[in-house]
């Protein structure tokens, strides 16, 4: 019995730091994010964003993402180019609000189904909830989640499989009431986890007067674990000698709204700027 849809797991990418004469340095986790752009058409038509953390993407420097083949040969890495220079345009949009970890980039799918790599990606139309539908929908500390992406992300293995980590909305209210710009999840968040998408649990048990979780949707991006220091003090003369600071298990997560936020800036002012025929 499967909870997580395969295309979801299709649409996470592992995203590494070219190393000149070295494979990449795997360190962070991105997603497919298509933005509904054409409805009069059969199937409708997309623009399909890759979706990571503000601090993976910056400063704009290049970047490779890892996809799987349609078939059982190893995964193979592609260039995440910056910008497109023979335009003059750089492509990275970073969400406005510099407290919002969000950046996104325009993917070129046709390049992915030349090179036979799997390519799906998360419809904003039918597999997301905005904090509006989380707060209608019923969803509350709790809730089941999952967090996918490359935990410790070093050693990717050679096919871009990714890790599910199971975990639960722990604390959401604040963002309900306009209070915090991200909600916490119980789930550990890792180096490499950064940019990794969040999607809800199906649950079939709830309380009695309380709405089942009957799909599985994009709620957020991952950004950062929540952080807690253990000072250790000299027992010689009672001052602080080491800070450790420790993983909570907690992780701070933007939602929805931040990522399509990001996206209709880049489509305003990046999209816009290129030459149509």
């Amino acid at each position: 019995m499967a909870l997580v849809p395969q295309m979801y797991l299709n649409a996470v990418v592992a995203i590494g730091e070219p190393v000149p004469g070295e494979d990449p340095r795997w360190m962070a986790t991105g997603f497919l994010y298509g933005h509904l752009t054409d409805t009069t058409v059969q199937p409708p038509l997309y623009r399909v964003y890759l979706v990571t953390n503000r601090h993976v993407a910056s400063p704009a420097r290049p970047l490779v993402a890892r996809f799987n083949p349609e078939g059982n040969g190893p995964a193979q890495t592609l260039d995440v180019a910056p910008a497109d220079v023979a335009n003059g345009i750089d492509l990275w949009t970073f969400h406005p609000d510099n407290d919002i970890d969000v950046a996104v980039i325009p993917i070129n799918v046709g390049v992915l189904a030349q090179s036979g790599l799997r390519h799906n990606f998360f419809e904003n139309d039918d597999h997301v909830q905005t904090v509006a539908e989380l707060q209608s929908g019923g969803i509350s500390p709790g809730d089941g989640i999952f967090l996918l992406g490359f935990p410790g992300s070093t050693d990717v293995g050679v096919r871009s499989d990714v890790t599910v980590r199971g975990g639960c909305i722990a604390r959401v209210e604040d963002i309900y009431n306009g209070l915090s710009k991200t909600f916490l999840i119980d789930s550990n968040n890792f180096p490499g986890n950064s940019g990794g998408p969040v999607i809800t649990k199906i649950e079939t048990t709830t309380l009695l007067g309380t709405q089942n979780v009957t799909q599985s949707r994009l709620i957020g991006v991952v950004a950062s674990y929540v952080a807690y220091q253990d000072v250790a003090v000299s027992a010689q003369t009672g001052r602080p000698r080491v800070v450790f600071e420790e993983n909570t298990g907690l992780a701070h997560v933007f939602p929805v709204d931040a990522i399509q936020e990001a996206v209709d800036i880049n489509v305003r002012d990046v999209v816009s700027r290129f030459p149509t025929t």
